[in-house]
């Protein structure tokens, strides 16, 4: 009677141990779902740009300056030598600057094209302070 009761008690400390690790495991995925849908997608706080694919694109030392959404609803762009894609600029290349301005995304690319006929790549940062070039009110 004694061992059953031994048996018993092991028994249910177990069941009460599997009970714990389950509600701590579905703690888990909760904390781990709610924190990837906060960060799936960042907030846009404007209107989100809106591009006319035939429209908004120019010509610039042998390459095409495509513009394109970013995925924070600001302006990216593409650059294309003839029909092949170069760089596809979808992030904000510059940290803390959004590109608001047509004018502005137009302006980055061209500097990048410049410093590709330079060195041969493409750069990846800017220099200080290129953002004072800048047409928007973004800096």
């Amino acid at each position: 009677m004694h061992l059953q009761k031994n048996n018993l008690d092991a028994c249910k400390k177990k069941r009460n141990n599997l009970l714990l690790t389950l509600r701590h495991l579905l703690l888990l995925t909760c904390f781990c779902l709610l924190t990837a849908l906060a960060h799936a997608q960042p907030p846009m706080r404007h209107k989100p740009v809106s591009l006319d694919p035939l429209k908004d694109k120019i010509e610039y030392q042998h390459f095409t300056i495509r513009l394109i959404p970013t995925i924070d609803g600001y302006y990216g762009f593409d650059i294309l030598r003839g029909e092949k894609l170069v760089l596809h600029q979808t992030e904000n290349p510059l940290p803390n600057i959004r590109l608001i301005e047509k004018a502005d995304a137009y302006l980055a690319a061209k500097w990048l094209i410049n410093e590709y006929q330079k060195s041969g790549h493409f750069p990846r940062v800017f220099p200080p302070g290129f953002e004072r070039q800048f047409h928007s009110s973004s800096h």
